[in-house]
């Protein structure tokens, strides 16, 4: 297991990732290089504004957004705003998010940026910010309808890779299962509906389990060891985010299987996801881009205070990590992003 380890990329708290031995030294300079690229047509507030933007995520604790935060606290430093991190301990937790973002409305913070632990759910509350004159921008995860701007990857485009990547490495036959995490979040949802269409175009690949993980490690081992008890014949897993991932590895280790005894494609970027990745536990990780989604959230907040259009939706991209490019120059900077430790 990596260890984190403090570098000097920015004074708001940012650590870098420590990556696995034989690797090049981790820097997160290129992301943040990229950053005038992510800025929406904003301009730093106006001297005296004292503006201060709420950034919700789906829950706090996991790598993946301690990423998310770091691009949001760099926003926040170059546009002079002040940000307020803050999010629940579950991405299940979806009452505890809506009264979380209730607060802040009441409060009246300045702006307002989230992802969506529910698509439906948290509409009502998107409006309530809206009528109270709040502008709002979702962050990685939106809402159905999408009323506000959307800042994340196309769930479904990198979905269908996931898919290609495992039909690919499993030779075009055999079962497969799917984790996806939470049922009602517009990114598993959007993550299930890529793989499952796109698994069509193999007539030979079986899809025989579908078990959500909750966006919980436990939760996650936990059915993939029913998966593999009723399917022992399996030859691929794909993991929809981080919980599900290290949940799956430790299923196969705990059966002691080798790594790649099971192909295992998975989403994002924590440390035990690339430790697992340059193991071979883990065959390919498709790896958004969370530093933007934090940092171009925030600048689209700061747009539209500023009276500027942004556009509805924002495609942050994704790449994919294998154990043969990992070390590549591109993909590396994605794989050891600046990120705050949680």
């Amino acid at each position: 297991m990596s260890l984190l380890t403090v570098v000097a990329l920015a004074p708001i708290g940012l650590v870098g990732v420590s990556a696995p031995a034989g690797a090049a030294t981790p820097s997160g300079g290129s992301l943040v290089s990229q950053e005038p690229q992510w800025r929406a047509g904003a301009t730093p507030a106006p001297s005296g504004s004292n503006w201060t933007i709420a950034v919700v995520p789906k829950s706090v604790g996991l790598f993946y957004w301690g990423t998310v935060d770091a691009g949001a606290q760099a926003a926040g430093k170059y546009f002079h705003v002040k940000i307020v991190w803050k999010g629940t301990a579950s991405e299940t937790d979806v009452t505890g998010q809506v009264n979380m973002i209730q607060d802040f409305i009441t409060k009246h913070v300045n702006g307002l940026a989230f992802a969506a632990t529910d698509a439906h759910g948290l509409v009502p509350t998107a409006n309530a910010a809206k009528k109270a004159g709040i502008p709002v921008v979702n962050i990685d995860s939106g809402l159905t309808p999408q009323g506000p701007p959307l800042v994340a990857s196309d769930n479904i485009v990198a979905a269908a890779k996931a898919a290609d990547i495992l039909a690919r490495q499993i030779g075009y036959k055999g079962e497969v299962a799917l984790l996806p995490f939470v049922p009602s979040a517009a990114t598993s949802i959007e993550r299930q509906q890529g793989f499952e269409n796109e698994l069509k175009k193999y007539h030979n690949i079986k899809l025989v389990a579908v078990q959500y993980d909750q966006s919980d490690i436990e939760t996650a081992l936990s059915v993939t060891d029913d998966i593999l008890t009723a399917h022992p014949a399996l030859k691929g897993i794909f993991d929809a985010n981080e919980p599900g991932v290290d949940g799956t590895v430790a299923a196969l280790a705990e059966r002691g299987l080798p790594p790649g005894t099971i192909k295992v494609v998975g989403f994002d970027n924590a440390t035990d996801e690339v430790n697992d990745l340059a193991d071979g536990y883990v065959s390919a990780l498709i790896v958004q881009n969370p530093f933007r989604i934090g940092y171009e959230g925030v600048a689209e907040v700061v747009s539209l205070l500023e009276h500027h259009s942004v556009p509805h939706i924002v495609d942050t991209g994704v790449i994919v990590a294998t154990k043969a490019n990992m070390n590549q120059v591109a993909v590396h900077q994605r794989l050891f992003p600046p990120t705050i430790a949680p």
